[in-house]
């Protein structure tokens, strides 16, 4: 098998359409293939914009100064309004700037409130890599775990937002992998923090999650080892059809995935083909 890079932030979605996430994972398949990729979501958008806004509160817990709410809600929204000069994917939750910037607001105000004092950082944003052998497979693993926390011993914390919670243990079980292969420690916990977004008549009801370690960490690893092994075998093949693909994904959609429709994912190929004729 060959080495290969992949990203800690692709592992949770594999599984959901492991065609899709390769072709994210792996540019050259994108450019081979000449696969354009879709507009970005405003989820995603509203996630970066909340994400911009807890790390500038977060870089200020070392000093004297705490930041107010509305600054850190300025910085957020400032982010999401840089993004969305570009082509963005509104949705029916999120159909334009104003109401972006009032779900910014909630979940902003919520985190202040319920979790920004209780944080003790002592890494934000910082990336990692390092080498990680599975089998006969070798992967050169990255991450940008959001939060290096100090509790009781050390903590990463992950935030997310989106309209329903999903699970990020393979991403957080990667986070800790390469914590280990750096700082020669093993994380306390495993914690996530999820901000939901929603419509503005609702309140954001945050969950904050922990995560086994060990177990974490195993599905990082067998989530690795498949892909390197799909990757592997369909390098050799030059094949697509190796790839599995999944057409009950809520992604599988010419708006989310790039190869939807095309003669390397028959599949959704063959989904397009039936929607049309209804």
């Amino acid at each position: 098998m060959s080495e290969i890079k992949v990203r800690s932030s692709y592992l949770s979605h594999f599984f959901d359409c492991p065609k899709r996430t390769l072709v994210k994972i792996f540019p050259e398949i994108k450019e081979e293939y000449n696969f354009i990729e879709p507009p970005r979501s405003i989820g995603s958008v509203i996630g970066s914009g909340v994400h911009k806004g807890i790390a500038y509160a977060l870089n200020y817990k070392d000093s004297q100064y705490e930041p107010k709410i509305s600054d850190i809600i300025e910085c957020s929204v400032n982010e999401v309004e840089e993004i969305v000069k570009n082509k963005v994917l509104w949705d029916a939750i999120t159909p334009n700037i104003n109401a972006g910037t009032g779900q910014i607001e909630k979940i902003d105000h919520t985190f202040y409130n319920q979790s920004y004092r209780k944080l003790n950082p002592l890494r934000i944003e910082h990336s990692y890599s390092g080498k990680i052998s599975l089998n006969s497979a070798k992967i050169n693993l990255s991450g940008t775990p959001d939060l290096i926390n100090k509790g009781k011993g050390v903590d990463i914390i992950d935030f997310k937002t989106g309209v329903a919670l999903a699970n990020y243990q393979s991403q957080l079980g990667a986070y800790s992998l390469l914590y280990q292969t750096n700082e020669k420690v093993k994380p306390e916990k495993l914690m996530l923090e999820f901000y939901p977004r929603v419509r503005k008549t609702k309140e954001v009801e945050p969950s904050f999650i922990e995560y086994d370690r060990i177990f974490s960490e195993k599905n990082a690893y067998g989530t690795l080892i498949e892909i390197s092994r799909l990757y592997d075998l369909f390098t050799a093949e030059k094949d697509p059809d190796y790839i599995p693909a999944n057409p009950q994904s809520k992604l599988c959609s010419p708006k989310y995935c790039p190869c939807f429709g095309t003669d390397f994912c028959k599949v959704s190929k063959i989904k397009r083909i039936n929607e049309s004729n209804r």
